[in-house]
């Protein structure tokens, strides 16, 4: 659906022509017309809520982008490298420059908008791991800090 919105008609005929492929079969195994007659019914009352749904859904989605439209990457951040020139605390360049191996392909993702799950199967971590090691390096740069 996505911006192109819901098309009734694109998708009436393509309920249709379903329907007719179901009725097809069930009159080859016997069903009496009146059964069959129900079924249409109570499939096209769904297909029309869910027209109806998907119709507003449309209004909904062009509201809301045009509310919050998205907001542009101000770095973009491929590698361990452009993580450390986009850094300007120096205390936290100095620990990003001794940290461990998975937390830095951890800001490179989350950076990217990766989901922690996403991050831990590519690490072949679990997600408790990864949030330990960033608790840890974020505790490192408050020692620093405070020293």
């Amino acid at each position: 659906m996505g911006r192109n919105g819901y098309n009734k008609r694109r998708e009436e005929l393509k309920w249709k022509k379903e329907w007719n492929k179901k009725e097809e079969l069930l009159k080859k195994y016997g069903w009496a017309d009146n059964l069959i007659q129900e079924l249409h019914d109570f499939e096209w009352a769904q297909f029309n809520s869910d027209r109806r749904f998907y119709e507003k859904l449309k209004d909904y989605e062009d509201d809301y982008l045009e509310r919050f439209p998205e907001k542009p990457k101000s770095h973009e951040v491929d590698t361990i490298e452009d993580i450390f020139e986009i850094v300007q605390d120096e205390t936290v360049l100095s620990q990003l420059r001794k940290a461990e191996k998975p937390v830095l392909i951890f800001f490179v993702m989350r950076a990217n908008d990766y989901k922690i799950e996403q991050i831990a199967e590519e690490l072949h971590m679990s997600a408790g791991e990864i949030y330990g090691r960033v608790y840890r390096f974020r505790q490192k740069i408050s020692k620093k800090r405070k020293k």
